[in-house]
């Protein structure tokens, strides 16, 4: 189960990476067109920058808040929605401990330069949800037919 758990954090930080590689250069072309003063290399660097980050950090909270949705979920009858609701519920909760959040909500300036982070956080802990669910249908067929 661990080393599933594992194999889905890696294809989920490769697949937010090249999210990432596209939202935020997308975002500096936005921000470059509409006459702001800059270079496209910083947005992608930032980019790049972001796998730095991410990867660790899923494997040890994505691991961690997946595990905890699966005991959580267990015995429900609507076992995919709570989980959803956890893994993108706490990532959102992470995300405001690092943006505090009534800067967010009042700031429109802090929000708009924080909602590419928002938006990679939300789309992150959607993959990771989504392949984890796959795996354990993989799994449960997969111990369906050994049985």
């Amino acid at each position: 189960m661990l080393l599933s758990k594992f194999k889905t954090a890696l294809l989920t930080a490769l697949i937010t990476w090249v999210f990432g590689i596209v939202l935020t250069t997308v975002g500096g072309l936005i921000y470059l067109l509409s006459g702001g003063d800059g270079d496209i290399s910083v947005a992608i660097g930032g980019a790049f920058l972001m796998i730095i980050y991410l990867l660790p950090f899923l494997l040890v909270v994505g691991i961690a808040i997946s595990i905890a949705s699966d005991e959580l979920t267990r015995e429900s009858n609507r076992r995919k929605r709570y989980a959803y609701i956890i893994h993108v519920g706490l990532g959102i909760m992470l995300f405001s401990f690092i943006f505090p959040i009534t800067k967010v909500v009042t700031d429109l300036g802090y929000f708009i330069s924080t909602l590419p982070w928002l938006l990679t956080v939300i789309f992150t802990a959607s993959v990771f949800w989504k392949f984890d669910e796959k795996a354990k249908g993989t799994l449960a067929h997969t111990s369906f037919e050994v049985s």
